[in-house]
């Protein structure tokens, strides 16, 4: 059986003047309560920081934090919920993240909001993201939460959700979110991580789909750079330019250690 496999294409303007892109810093929290046994079995949503570990620059942060086994909507920032990703070392960080997250206990996200809110509150200079990928359709303790998140958002913070399902639930009404997209399986769920980061990052376009033997984009001019993610339920082919194509000057298949270049990761 070939593998399913899903492609995510963002293209990006070259800055006013020739300049470059802003620093990043996108704090990712994923829902790791026991529902996302059923709702997420073959782990999807952990996939969504292993595709933004191949979108950020060397310079710029990649955070996920996963709930508290147990926990109440009082308690305190838990640096041991975060997982740094290092830029300079991309496959060994997407290894660890897999054995770093495991789906157990209660929806209590109090404590990691505060974590990733004081970690987000050290790159004031950063353009800055927290992103939740959940099932739960809302936060469990919003009168706590949302003074966190409406802070994060006045100093710039961009406030996003992914909901696994057909709807977002309470995220899209919570005042403290800046949007929310729905995730009804796994193309839905590339095409809502294409939504919000082509919204965090004013990305000019953005396409997604399911891919067959090849993958067409067209680049308009002032573009900078084009983004191709492919994700597969399994092992894929080398992935190279195809001749003919005078755009194509530089393409790199294994760009930032992402993959493309036929090693299994």
């Amino acid at each position: 059986m070939r593998p399913i496999i899903l492609a995510l294409v963002i293209l990006l303007a070259l800055a006013p003047g020739g300049g470059h892109a802003e620093e990043k810093h996108v704090a990712v929290i994923v829902d790791t309560s026991g529902s996302m046994k059923s709702s997420d079995p073959a782990r999807y949503a952990v996939q969504v920081g292993k595709i933004l570990a191949d979108l950020i620059g060397d310079n710029d942060v990649l955070t996920v934090t996963r709930l508290p086994r147990s926990g109440g909507c009082s308690d305190g920032v838990d640096t041991d919920l975060m997982f740094r990703f290092d830029p300079k070392n991309r496959v060994a960080s997407k290894r660890d993240l897999d054995g770093r997250i495991q789906y157990a206990g209660n929806n209590a996200f109090a404590q990691a909001i505060k974590t990733a809110a004081q970690d987000l509150d050290r790159s004031p200079n950063h353009q800055r993201m927290l992103l939740i990928v959940a099932d739960s359709g809302g936060l469990d303790c919003p009168a706590v939460s949302n003074p966190d998140l409406v802070a994060l958002e006045k100093s710039g913070v961009t406030i996003a959700a992914i909901n696994l399902g057909s709807h977002t639930g309470a995220f899209d009404t919570n005042p403290a979110f800046d949007f929310a997209v729905p995730a009804p399986d796994a193309p839905g769920l590339i095409d809502a991580l294409a939504k919000v980061y082509q919204r965090f990052l004013g990305s000019d376009q953005v396409q997604t789909g399911r891919a067959t033997d090849s993958i067409e984009v067209d680049i308009a001019p002032l573009v900078d750079e084009a983004f191709l993610v492919v994700a597969a339920d399994g092992p894929v082919d080398e992935i190279e330019s195809l001749s003919g194509n005078p755009g194509a000057t530089d393409v790199i298949p294994d760009y930032r250690g992402g993959g493309g270049d036929q090693r299994e990761r």
